[in-house]
């Protein structure tokens, strides 16, 4: 029977080892962030620093704009970060001061030219407001590099090390901001003095008739020049629309001018006109430039207003039905208009229309799905305005379903039957991949035109008894209008080769057991004649609510054959073990590793407890008798876990 039972334990070890044992991983611990120390570079800093002013003084400020941008994403000590917003803050200052300044320059040399000094006077005054908000932006990015470089120490370092050298260059680019500066400053100074002695006024007027006119129409301008109540004549002047010279008439004798000039194209509601004259040959030194009041004139257009819609869902790689009318004032007469239509400003077709349009538009596969424009331009023809109008066009995916029944339970070895289809809203899914994961068995496979599929899983022998896994099934459409689909579901997988051969154990355990049972009275009768009768183990386990379990354990056990009292004594420590740990001794659980299980707890009573578990070991399975020795060295080590456990629990 020793033999049997020694293969009986073998069997049921390697059978649970196989459906429930599962590998450990160990990982390397990595350093704690709480503990790791900050690394900061000064040089580099400093040296972006400085290429941003490179930027700033060459006026690519969409280069300064990305650079500065990116300085929220700087590894950099807090106590200078205010310090590096203001850096930041200054040098976008800077760079739209510097372009401003010097267009504000050039405009300034060309009204002084002209003798322009009335229009000269306020640009004068705000190039001096400008030059004033440039210094303020140097000094405070030069502030700001300073306070940097105190906190890293830079005047500690050697003048020739990276830190140093990187500060210092910092700073030689930001006095080439301010050198610039004082040269437009010095300039500024020097354009004014120039300009400082006396010139002769001039005055200038102006008419327009009529006072409103359709783009395209004629307009006919008159005025007249003349200087200290004198006219001039033989003099040029300019008719200004919107600022920007429109033609140019002579005077005559008594200083009169007069002009047919065309409405432009240019369908805004008002047009300011304007006449300029500024000195030049002979005048030029002894007449100061005049510019009319200006005169407003009213133009008259057609304008069309435009509604757009979209018939259908707008799925990525199919089409969707534009609808367009076009209405007009009533005063209009319907004409045929050019439109272009344009998705996202990529241009997509030019139709021609009058009051309606109807038009396809192909959404590209590899549109992205979200909102969208959709722009509709009429180009100008006469009278007649451009027109242009948005629409939102939201470009979606169709989900799919998948029309099949999971399983809650699948058999293996075996096959498993994978029939039914996919569809979404557009139609059935043609030659989608499909993937089926069941546990550790995989299967692909691609659906049928119509959607559908039949399709059998090999499910190969694998060790195990029975235990959960998921079924997972991912869908990728070949269609780009369809999105995939992934669907997850618990499943439990029965092995029915081991099951079959746990029941067939159990069987056979079942009729060889009665069998032993039956042998077992007549050896027990041949020990109760070798030695004394011994008092029976304790049938029910202490409660371990106070110290009655150390009365009962002194007297378990007393007189007994020293393997039943090594037994007895064992139970007793387990059942103490288990109310205290809270911890269930399973059947798949050896010895050993219950013990492991209740180290933590014990602490260091589990030394105890493992001592006593390897005698108790050796007497089941080894063929050496249990001695007196063997009892009171259990009895022993089931005491000190026992007054152990009390103590802890007084």
């Amino acid at each position: 029977m020793t033999s049997f039972r020694r293969i009986l334990l073998t069997f049921f070890a390697a059978l649970l080892a196989a459906s429930l044992a599962a590998p450990a991983f160990a990982a390397n611990p990595h350093e704690d962030p709480d503990k790791a120390q900050p690394a900061y570079s000064a040089v580099t800093l400093f040296r972006y620093y400085s290429d941003t002013i490179d930027s700033i003084l060459a006026g690519d400020a969409a280069t300064v704009t990305v650079r500065l941008d990116k300085m929220v994403y700087a590894n950099l000590p807090p106590s200078i970060g205010k310090a590096t917003d203001d850096f930041v803050d200054a040098s976008m200052g800077c760079v739209s001061a510097l372009p401003a300044i010097d267009r504000d320059v050039a405009d300034l040399r060309v009204l002084l030219r002209q003798s322009r000094l009335e229009e000269a006077t306020p640009l004068v005054n705000k190039l001096t407001d400008e030059l004033s908000q440039a210094y303020s932006y140097v000094h405070n990015m030069e502030d700001s590099t300073n306070i940097t470089g105190a906190y890293f120490g830079v005047f500690n370092e050697p003048p020739t090390s990276d830190i140093r050298l990187a500060y210092e260059g910092t700073l030689q680019k930001i006095n080439q901001i301010r050198s610039r500066l004082d040269v437009i400053r010095d300039l500024l100074a020097r354009l004014l003095a120039s300009t400082s002695h006396a010139l002769t006024p001039t005055d200038l007027t102006l008419s327009v008739q009529p006072g409103s006119a359709f783009v395209g129409d004629t307009v006919e301008v008159s005025g007249t020049l003349s200087a200290s109540g004198q006219p001039l004549a033989g003099r040029d002047v300019n008719i200004l629309f919107n600022s920007g010279v429109r033609g140019t008439v002579t005077t005559g004798a008594g200083g009169t001018f007069s002009a047919s000039l065309t409405v432009p194209y240019w369908y805004n509601p008002r047009i300011r006109v304007e006449a300029l004259y500024y000195p030049k040959d002979t005048d030029d030194g002894v007449y100061l430039a005049s510019l009319s009041p200006p005169v407003t004139l009213n133009v008259l257009y057609y304008q069309a207003s435009f509604s757009v819609s979209f018939l259908g869902t707008a799925y990525r790689g199919r089409s969707v039905t534009l609808q367009t009318a076009i209405a007009y004032s009533p005063d209009a007469e319907m004409v045929q208009r050019d439109l272009e239509i344009y998705l996202d400003n990529v241009f997509l077709a030019e139709v021609s229309a009058t009051d309606a349009l109807t038009w396809k538009i192909d959404i590209p596969a590899d549109a992205r799905v979200g909102r969208h424009t959709v722009t509709v331009t009429a180009s100008a023809i006469g009278r007649y305005a451009p027109a242009l109008t948005d629409a939102v066009l939201d470009i979606t995916t169709a989900g799919l379903t998948l029309g099949m029944k999971l399983p809650r339970v699948i058999f293996v070895p075996g096959e498993l039957d994978l029939t039914g289809a996919v569809a979404s809203a557009v139609g059935p899914a043609q030659n989608a991949h499909v993937k089926v994961a069941a546990g550790s068995y995989t299967h692909e496979f691609r659906t049928a035109q119509d959607g559908s599929f039949q399709q059998r899983m090999k499910l190969r022998f694998q060790f195990g008894l029975i235990g959960s896994a998921y079924m997972d099934i991912a869908v990728y459409p070949s269609e780009p209008w369809n999105r995939p689909l992934t669907i997850s579901q618990s499943i439990l997988v029965v092995n029915t080769i081991v099951c079959g051969a746990f029941v067939l154990l159990m069987l056979a355990a079942g009729v060889l057991l009665p069998i032993k049972l039956k042998l077992q009275p007549a050896r027990s009768r041949r020990r109760r004649l070798a030695q004394p009768a011994a008092a029976s183990p304790p049938a029910v386990a202490p409660q371990y609510t106070d110290m009655t379990a150390l009365g009962a354990a002194e007297t378990a056990g007393t007189g007994s054959e020293p393997r039943a009292r090594v037994f007895s004594w064992y139970a007793l420590v387990l059942r103490l073990v288990q109310r205290f740990a809270k911890v269930v001794f399973k059947p798949q659980h050896t010895l050993r590793e219950f013990v492991a299980k209740t180290r933590k707890t014990l602490g260091p009573l589990a030394d105890y407890l493992m001592e006593f578990t390897r005698l108790v070991e050796r007497l089941l399975y080894s063929r050496a008798p249990a001695t007196d020795a063997d009892a009171q060295a259990g009895e022993q080590l089931g005491r000190r876990v026992q007054d152990g456990l009390g103590k802890v629990n007084q």
